[in-house]
């Protein structure tokens, strides 16, 4: 899809630099999540798995968030993505090929390690 993008649209910079969420504002993000999880009068299996993946990504922030790049940091390769690719952005014909990919209004030139992230 790169590719094919890299083709119809105006050519890209080289790198650019992309806001990363701050490691105080990640952490109070889980912990709004983990209190509505909390909140819930019975908790479902999904909500379980979820508490589980945000304790994961807690600690992952507090053994790791100390590496995370500035601001200033310029990310390459760039070029042109869809934003917010997943599998329900995806169309598939009857033989299993690609028939069409949807929702670009977060299309736009990104650093491809950014390609799934709203900028």
């Amino acid at each position: 899809m790169h590719w094919a993008l890299a083709e119809v649209m105006p050519a890209a910079p080289p790198s650019m630099t992309m806001p990363v969420t701050g490691v105080a504002k990640a952490v109070q993000a889980i912990g709004t999540y983990e209190a509505l999880i909390a909140q819930r009068p019975a908790r479902s299996r999904f909500d379980d798995f979820a508490a589980g993946q945000l304790g994961r990504r807690r600690g992952l922030l507090e053994s790791a968030g100390h590496l995370q790049p500035d601001a200033s940091t310029a990310w390459d390769p760039c070029g042109w993505a869809h934003g917010d690719f997943h599998d329900l952005s995806v169309l598939w014909g009857e033989r299993g090929q690609l028939a069409a990919v949807l929702d670009l209004d977060r299309l736009g030139p990104r650093p491809y390690a950014f390609s799934s992230c709203e900028r």
